[in-house]
C-alpha cells in the first residue's frame, strides 16, 4: 500500500434501496457517513426530540453523542462507518466536522454523491487483500469534501427544506394539474420569490422548469405504454395547447412525439 493512504480501516457499509430499520446507539470508536438518498427519516441526538427529514441527505456518527434515527417510510439508506489513525487528520484538517447543533446536511447533487457511494462500495467488495484500497481511502476522502462542499443554509431555511421537498414529490405524483405556486408558497408560508430561490437551490432547477420535466416525463410514459392521440397526451400531462406540447416534446427529447411512440414503444 502507497504509505499516504496508510491508517485507515472500513468497519461495515451497506445499501438497502429499502430500508424501515432504526439505529440507536452510541459510536464507540468508529465514525460513519449515513446517507438517505430517498424517503423520509428521523435523526436525534443525545436523547432531544427528534427532527424529520424528507429526500437526499447525509449526517455524520462519531463517538460521543448517542444517535437515533430510523425510517419514517420505506427509503433508500447508504452508509460507510470506517476508523483509523487517519481519522485523527481528518478532524484536524476540518474535512470531518462534527456539528450536533446542524448535524444534517442536505444533499444538492445526490446522483453525484450516491455514485461516489456505490464506487467506494464496489471497491471494498472487490478488495482481495487485507489492506484498505488505495482507491477506498481516496473515495471516502472524496465524499467527505463533497459534504463540506454543501451550501450552509441557516435553520430556518433547513425547516422549509421539508415542505419543499413535499411539494416537490406532490408534482412529480401528479404534473398535470395546474399548480399554482403562489398558493403553495404561502401554504409554506413564504414569498413566491423565495420559493423559487430555494426551490433553484435545492433542486438545480427553476420551479417553472421542474413542472414541465415532470409533464414531459409523463408525456413520455403515455406515449410509450398507451394508445393514444398525441392531443390526448398532451391534455392528459397537462399541456392545453398539443402544438406547443410537440415543440417543447421535440426541444427536449430531440425528436416528436409521434417519432418517439414509432422508435420507442415497443
Amino acid at each position: 500500500m502507497i504509505p499516504y493512504f496508510r491508517g485507515l480501516e472500513f468497519v461495515t457499509y451497506g445499501n438497502s434501496a429499502n430500508y424501515n430499520g432504526i439505529c440507536s446507539k452510541s459510536f464507540a470508536g468508529y465514525y460513519g457517513i449515513q446517507y438517505n438518498h430517498s424517503g423520509s427519516f428521523y435523526l436525534s441526538l443525545d436523547h432531544k426530540e427528534p427532527v424529520e427529514y424528507t429526500g437526499p441527505h447525509a449526517f455524520l456518527t462519531y463517538p460521543g453523542p448517542y444517535f437515533k434515527y430510523g425510517s419514517i417510510n420505506e427509503r433508500h439508506h447508504v452508509f460507510c462507518c470506517f476508523r483509523g489513525q487517519r481519522v485523527a487528520d481528518f478532524l484536524r484538517d476540518k474535512l470531518i466536522v462534527p456539528d450536533p447543533l446542524h448535524p444534517v446536511i442536505p444533499i444538492t447533487r445526490p446522483e453525484q454523491f450516491y455514485a461516489t457511494m456505490q464506487e467506494l462500495h464496489s471497491v471494498l467488495r472487490h478488495s482481495f487483500t487485507a489492506e484498505t484500497p488505495e482507491r477506498a481511502v481516496l473515495l471516502l476522502e472524496d465524499l467527505l469534501l463533497q459534504l463540506q462542499e454543501q451550501p450552509f443554509y441557516p435553520v430556518a431555511e433547513q425547516l422549509l427544506y421539508h415542505p419543499l421537498h413535499r411539494l416537490a414529490e406532490d408534482i412529480r405524483q401528479s404534473p398535470q394539474l395546474d399548480w399554482d405556486l403562489a398558493k403553495e408558497a404561502q401554504t409554506i408560508g413564504i414569498s413566491l420569490a423565495y420559493l423559487r430561490k430555494l426551490f433553484t437551490v435545492y433542486f438545480n432547477c427553476a420551479p417553472h422548469n421542474f413542472i414541465l420535466e415532470c409533464r414531459i416525463q409523463l408525456a413520455t410514459d403515455l406515449l410509450l405504454y398507451q394508445n393514444l392521440p398525441v392531443s390526448q397526451v398532451a391534455e392528459l400531462a397537462g399541456f392545453q395547447d398539443p402544438y406547443y406540447f410537440s415543440r417543447i416534446f421535440k426541444k427536449r427529447k430531440g425528436i416528436s412525439p409521434l417519432r418517439f411512440r414509432a422508435v420507442f414503444a415497443h
